[in-house]
């Protein structure tokens, strides 16, 4: 099942890809109210940023996967929510209804469905006080976090250059600020660690933040 499994990521990473022009979002309440000035993949903001109303409230479709994700770090709460894939497709990426058939197709030559594919993220729930860095959980049911290719979720994956390293007690990879917009809503380089059933993304440019982010992830 494993080169299904692949098949169904590679279809929605183009996705991801192809919907990148569209409306992004400065994940978690990470920019409550303001819409972001730059259209990002990594960064995401669905408050007032004028996306369809069933982008509002911010989703908790995966109260699973969330729970994974640390509620605090360095001292300060983190806001997060979550998103299965017809929300993933419309809400986070600016795709379309077209763009959420294909996906379901894709899924579907696997027996799953849009529910099955999932992401959490967490991020600042203060956007006056809080850094913005951020932390993305992708999950496939039934499916482990390594199909995932690295750069999934990355405004340039190309400029990753992504080097082993260990970081919070994890052998991750460790890429290059230049593979993310550094922006008001998002700001750091990219971390990327592999659980046997997650995919994680981490973004901060605070080694103590990333170090304390990673060791709570599991």
């Amino acid at each position: 099942m494993k080169v299904g499994g692949q098949f169904v990521i590679v279809a929605f990473v183009f996705m991801l890809a192809a919907c990148a022009g569209g409306p992004s979002n400065d994940v978690p309440t990470a920019s409550p109210g303001s819409p972001p000035s730059d259209p990002p993949s990594t960064a995401v903001s669905l408050e007032g940023s004028g996306l369809p109303a069933s982008c509002l409230p911010l989703p908790h479709d995966a109260p699973d996967l969330e729970a994974m994700l640390p509620t605090m770090i360095a001292g300060r709460q983190l806001a997060i929510e979550s998103y299965h894939g017809a929300l993933m497709v419309t809400c986070v990426n600016g795709g379309t209804a077209a763009d959420v058939e294909a996906l379901a197709t894709a899924m579907a030559t696997e027996g799953l469905t849009l529910d099955d594919i999932s992401l959490a993220v967490a991020g600042r729930s203060d956007v006056n006080k809080d850094p913005p860095y951020l932390i993305f959980a992708y999950r496939i049911t039934g499916h482990p976090g390594n199909e995932w290719p690295p750069a999934t979720g990355l405004d340039h994956p190309e400029a990753a250059t992504f080097q082993p390293a260990e970081i919070g007690g994890k052998q991750v990879l460790a890429g290059d600020a230049a593979a993310v917009d550094q922006t008001d809503h998002a700001r750091g380089f990219p971390t990327v660690w592999d659980s046997p059933t997650v995919h994680y993304l981490v973004v901060t440019d605070d080694t103590a933040w990333a170090e304390e982010a990673l060791s709570a992830l599991h």
